[in-house]
């Protein structure tokens, strides 16, 4: 850790943690909508049914992991506000805004 605090590697690792923290829970939300809409329409069967589920267990484990690192409400309420800027961005970027329901 020294040796990171001292080449100044701290804040990029921070950034992309962040990062891969704001990727993965982007994936989490989409793959619950998804996952919903397969429900939904009677399409999640089978194999697609328990790898679905597989990916949702291992999600949860990195986040519960993560969430012991964000400790102060600030840090919460940044990352909530990043997340939802992100959210707008890919449902614009995929065309997914117009099935947003209103909150």
């Amino acid at each position: 850790m020294e040796r990171a605090k001292k080449d100044g590697a701290t804040d990029k690792i921070n950034r992309l943690v962040s990062a891969a923290y704001i990727l993965i829970s982007e994936a989490y939300l989409l793959h619950c909508d998804a996952e919903d809409e397969l429900y939904k329409y009677g399409l999640q069967i089978g194999e697609t049914k328990f790898l679905l589920m597989a990916v949702k267990r291992t999600m949860q484990k990195y986040f519960d992991e993560i969430k012991k690192l964000v400790s102060s409400e600030e840090q919460k309420n940044y990352y909530f506000s990043d997340l939802d800027k992100f959210d707008n961005h890919i449902h614009d970027w995929f065309g997914l805004d117009k099935y947003k329901e209103a909150k």
